[in-house]
């Protein structure tokens, strides 16, 4: 009887046992059919029952969806997401519970902090209480809070918590088995991601990075180094301090994989922030020495990665051999992953898609692991290529289609022998064609099976191009019009609009208001390169459609809360061909706008007779100040800040740094903190830091420095001003030890500095000094264009990195640069590294193409002596034209040779030669002329004959346009009338060896009014009276 009762006690429980498997297959069911609101309801009620049961995971599982369907219904979903956590966090009672969600509210702070990361970057940081309120928060106050969170989540209770228990509601990966072998790990993981995020340390006052090697030494030695001087604050060190925690932890624990694991993401870490020299090879010893103890240590997956990601594809190969038989999967299957990657056959072609006929096509052969290459030469007629262009532009489709035509022609190239695994380009001839349309299949074998890909290639003589509401039709060779060309346009519907070509080349386009696929046909010649021209629309000078604009004119650009903002507006218009206008007796509506964008106030005026007219505001005595604006309903907008602010009583000076100072050099600052009304703030708390940041010279090509080397903290303290408010900082010129060997790399050491007096003002300032491993700056200061006519020197400015004039001798070598004396055709890609030809058979196979990479030959000819402290300027007046390379030569503090390079270009405006063979070249001496005066152009070609097109122009209106044989040289003269005021524009078009070339350039014709300002009086608010 018992027993029976017993069970019948029993049985109400079980039968109303709450469901959580079925119920989450109901809600993942309701979301696959995108009924979201519906599955937040099943939540609600299963988050209720969780509650009830104290169900950990299923709290945490149905938290985590609550705040994706909050964050998709509302448009604020994240902040409410964020109090929905919050709220959640108080009622629940368990220590581990609660770090999971500590860690999950952070993440959520951090996603909305990312998503609005430029409106919270404009906003003040206020010394107050943290508001409540997310709107006024600063980008300090996300940052504290994100770090908090993240620090609160690591409770020492979850390192007995079994990772396997949450199992449930965590992603799954390959070969991660024991990696993460406690919910601490989790949660520490989940808190260095963001530690070691960049944009966490944005408002970091110091950076904490490694100096000594012996963080690259074993976890347990690790563990427990001390780092002596590093600022608590910092995130990188407190990111330190995680590492050797759960180092510790894994120790303790005999936790040996996950050990092994962290102990390679943190010599990592510890590779990437070390500043002194050798951290690359430190860093590979280590990963060595764990590799010596066990051949089957992840290490070997990280020097694997190392040596593919250096290109040394021969060292990575020889520890892939030994990555092939490791029984770690991890480490198997990146050895696969790598090899596969260095060993992949790669084959690349470029063809130009328009080619002249009867000319060998030049073809562009990037390979690699490939020894050579197949290709067919496919023809096909205009019919035939329109059809396969309907079949789409596929590839499997091309093949197919392919299929049905027998080749014109099948190449096959021995490529140039490598092995060292990299990609290599080398140029070959694809032969010459007639006029036609052509597809080129390539293949790495002859079998051309589904490797294999094609490109289409068009020979043709017709080109075009297209200029506001003109086509102008071209020989692709000779560059001249081509008339009766006839022009094919189809619109989107099908319908074709048939035009022909005039006497000068040129399409009349202005009744075109679409958008139509052009196709020219010349005798034939076809060319249809499945273009479409662009819609035209009529050019307009209608003066009242042009955009009107206010001027704003504020009486200052800072206010105090409740005061009174007293603005002008000036409004006008502008015009096409006239100057700007100011518009009177018009209505305008001034918008008076908060730190948001959002309106607080609104006032409609009229503009007098002048175009302006004046207002006030009152800025706003509560709320979120900062950046506020006045913005006008046509265009115009001025900014001015709304602050708690009083005017300052006494400033801060430094003495001049007129003395050179070298890197390790120790060094005291002198600074004085004095009144406005001329007393000394003695006896004030001057508070400073010191900070280095390193600069890095501008090359091309630019050299590899590393991109961490930002911000420094070298040292921060106190200090006080005596009787005469003299204060000394002291510090040393502490160098960058990983960049000794960079002689051109400069420090900036950057002294901020705080005083506050007596009443407790208190006022900041910088100083910086420049130092660098050479403490010269010189500076080669003469026009890079000088004609020979006119008087040209070079003047030498050296200073040192403060900007104080420091005198040096040297002397400077003049060279003239000896030219090509034949024009060559360019390419559209850069020359291989591999010749597949000698020079003899590619030349004569492309006698318009360079052989081998552009190189410029010097001519020596003078050396001037100079010594700045006796004259800094330097005659160049006798050099003829041509170009020419200056060369500086000096010494810097050490005795150690400096050298500084400037190039010149010297042109004779009367000489009709070009000093190098050029296609097109303009020269216009003078850019500014006046009414009445006449602009010389001068136009010169080394193609004999060439045909140019010159036009004029004036808000996009030609004014001239007409065809110019230039027989080398022609000097274009132009009469600046009255109507060019407001600027005109010239261009020079020319096509010869399908190639096109074009100039262009402004004369500026300035209007005749002149504005004169001038002050009456001036006076600085800051100062006294």
């Amino acid at each position: 009887m018992k027993k029976l009762l017993f069970f019948i006690l029993l049985l109400p429980l079980f039968l109303f046992s709450f469901d959580y498997a079925t119920q989450w297959q109901t809600i993942n069911a309701l979301n696959k059919q995108s009924l979201p609101k519906s599955a937040l309801e099943k939540v609600n009620v299963l988050y209720t029952q969780a509650k009830k049961d104290k169900n950990v995971i299923q709290i945490i599982r149905a938290t985590l969806y609550k705040k994706n369907y909050i964050s998709t219904f509302n448009q604020n979903g994240e902040v409410q997401s964020i109090q929905m956590i919050e709220e959640t966090i108080k009622e629940v009672d368990s220590i581990e519970e609660k770090s999971i969600l500590y860690s999950i509210l952070a993440e959520v702070y951090q996603s909305y902090y990312e998503k609005n990361y430029y409106k919270i970057g404009q906003r003040t940081q206020i010394k107050k209480t943290v508001s409540k309120d997310l709107q006024t928060w600063s980008s300090k106050d996300f940052l504290n809070k994100i770090y908090t969170l993240y620090q609160k989540s690591l409770n020492e209770h979850t390192q007995n918590v079994n990772i396997e228990k949450y199992q449930e509601i965590l992603s799954t990966a390959k070969n991660v088995e024991g990696l993460r072998p406690t919910l601490y790990d989790l949660l520490v993981f989940r808190a260095m991601n963001y530690f070691n995020n960049e944009q966490s340390y944005l408002h970091q006052v110091k950076s904490f990075k490694f100096t000594n090697k012996n963080a690259f030494s074993s976890a347990l030695t690790f563990s427990k180094l001390k780092f002596q001087g590093a600022d608590q604050k910092s995130l990188k060190y407190q990111n330190t301090l995680l590492y050797q925690k759960l180092l510790k932890f894994y120790l303790n624990n005999n936790h040996q994989k996950a050990l092994e694991h962290f102990n390679l993401k943190r010599l990592t870490f510890v590779k990437h922030n070390f500043v002194a020299p050798n951290a690359q090879q430190h860093y590979l010893q280590a990963l060595n020495q764990l590799l010596d103890k066990d051949k089957n240590s992840e290490a070997l997956r990280y020097l694997i990665n190392h040596y593919h990601e250096q290109e040394d594809y021969t060292k990575a190969l020889e520890l892939i051999k030994i990555g092939l038989v490791s029984t770690n999967p991890f480490v198997n299957q990146t050895a696969k992953n790598v090899e596969n990657n260095i060993k992949e056959k790669q084959l690349r072609v470029n063809i130009e898609r328009v080619n002249l006929p009867h000319e060998n096509l030049l073809s562009s052969i990037a390979y690699r692991n490939l020894d050579q290459i197949f290709v067919k030469v496919f023809k096909l007629s205009q019919k035939e290529q329109e059809t396969l262009n309907q079949r789409t532009d596929n590839k499997d489709n091309t093949l197919e289609y392919l299929k049905n035509f027998k080749a014109l022609k099948t190449l096959h190239f021995e490529l140039p022998k490598t092995k060292d695994y990299q990609v290599h380009t080398t140029e070959v001839s694809l032969e010459s064609y007639d006029i036609g349309n052509y597809i080129f299949l390539f293949s790495s074998n002859e079998n051309f099976n589904t490797e294999s890909f094609y490109q289409k290639v068009k020979i043709s003589n017709l080109s075009y191009f297209q200029k506001n509401e003109q086509l102008l039709i071209l020989h692709r060779k000779s560059g001249l019009p081509l008339a009766k060309v006839k022009v094919l346009l189809t619109d989107p519907k099908g319908k074709v609009l048939s035009k022909l070509s005039n006497a000068k080349g040129f399409v009349d386009l202005k009744t075109i208001n679409k958008s139509y696929r052009i196709r020219l046909e010349h005798k034939n010649d076809i060319l249809d390169l499945n273009q479409y021209l662009n819609r035209s629309y009529p050019y307009t000078d209608n003066d009242e459609n042009q955009p009107k604009q206010v001027h704003f004119f504020t009486d200052r650009s800072i206010y105090r809360p409740g005061q009174t903002i007293y603005f002008k507006g000036l409004l006008s218009q502008s015009q096409q061909k006239k100057k700007p206008k100011v518009l009177t007796e018009e209505k305008v509506l001034v918008h008076f706008n908060n730190t948001n964008g959002q309106k607080i106030d609104e006032k409609t005026f009229i503009s007098d007779q002048f175009g302006t007219f004046h207002g006030q505001f009152t800025a706003p005595k509560s709320g979120l100040l900062g950046s506020m604006s006045l913005s006008a309903n046509v265009h115009g907008r001025t900014h001015f800040r709304v602050e708690e602010y009083k005017r300052p009583k006494f400033e801060i000076t430094f003495e001049s740094n007129k003395k050179t100072y070298n890197l390790g050099e120790s060094i005291i600052l002198k600074g004085l903190a004095k009144a406005y009304a001329g007393n000394f703030i003695n006896h004030a708390k001057v508070k400073f830091t010191i900070e280095r940041q390193t600069q890095y010279p501008w090359r091309h090509p630019f050299p590899h420095y590393p991109n961490f080397y930002g911000k420094v903290h070298l040292s921060s303290g106190t200090v006080q001003t005596n009787e005469k408010g003299e204060f000394n900082i002291p510090f040393k010129a502490v160098a960058n030890t990983k960049l000794s060997s960079q002689k051109e790399v400069n420090y900036l050491y950057v002294i901020s500095v705080e005083v506050t007096d007596n009443t407790g003002e208190t006022q900041n300032a910088k100083k910086i000094f420049n130092i660098g491993q050479t403490n010269l700056k010189i500076t080669m200061r003469t026009s890079k264009k000088q004609f020979i006519d006119e008087n040209n020197s070079l003047t030498l400015e050296t200073n040192n990195l403060n900007g104080e004039f420091k005198a040096i001798k040297g002397y400077l070598n003049i060279e003239k640069v000896i030219q090509e004396k034949k024009l060559y055709r360019e390419r559209y890609w850069s020359q291989g590294d591999k010749k597949f030809y000698s020079k003899e058979a590619f030349e004569k196979r492309f006698p318009h193409y360079r052989y081998e990479p552009k190189e410029k030959t010097k001519q020596f000819i003078e050396t001037f002596h100079f010594d700045t402290n006796i004259s800094k300027t330097i005659s160049l007046n006798h050099l003829p034209q041509g170009e020419y390379i200056l060369t500086l030569n000096t010494t810097n503090q050490y005795a150690e040779e400096l050298t500084k390079e400037k190039r010149i270009l010297r042109l004779d405006n009367q000489n009709k030669e070009l000093f190098k063979p050029s296609a097109l070249s303009l020269e216009n001496k003078i850019i500014d002329y006046k009414v009445g005066e006449q602009a010389k152009i001068n136009i010169k070609s080394s193609l004999p004959k060439a045909e140019v097109l010159f036009r004029l122009e004036q808000y996009g209106e030609v004014l001239e346009e007409k065809w110019i044989n230039l027989e080398n040289f022609h000097q274009e003269v132009i009469d600046i009338k009255k109507s060019y005021q407001g600027n005109i524009y010239y261009s020079v078009n020319l096509l010869a060896n399908n190639r096109h070339f074009t100039e262009h350039g402004k004369i500026s014709v300035p209007w005749d009014s002149e504005l004169k300002v001038e002050y009456l009086s001036f006076r600085d608010k800051l100062k006294p009276n």
